[in-house]
């Protein structure tokens, strides 16, 4: 059974991510929550203007992993805008 299908990265990848994410916290955690919202909704709308542009080189970058990369944009596109409601 297949449970989920997952893009690996190296040590020094994830080293590099969570740096990213600890030197964007402070400016991230002191943004008002409307404009984190604002920002969530945009990225969520440039994720659906462009999600066939982004399927391939997504199909790309995970080795071709996804079985329908064009579902999964739209997913977190969703997810996304689902911050609004909160």
């Amino acid at each position: 059974m297949v449970i989920g299908r997952f893009p690996s990265a190296s040590p020094a990848e994830v080293r590099r991510a969570l740096e990213a994410a600890r030197a964007a916290y402070p400016a991230w955690s002191g943004m008002p929550w409307r404009e984190r919202i604002s920002l969530l909704n945009a990225v969520a709308e440039r994720i659906s203007e462009r999600a066939a542009e982004l399927k391939g080189p997504l199909a790309d970058l995970l080795s071709g992993e996804l079985d329908d990369e064009g579902v999964d944009l739209m997913h977190a596109a969703i997810l996304l805008r689902r911050w609004d409601a909160r």
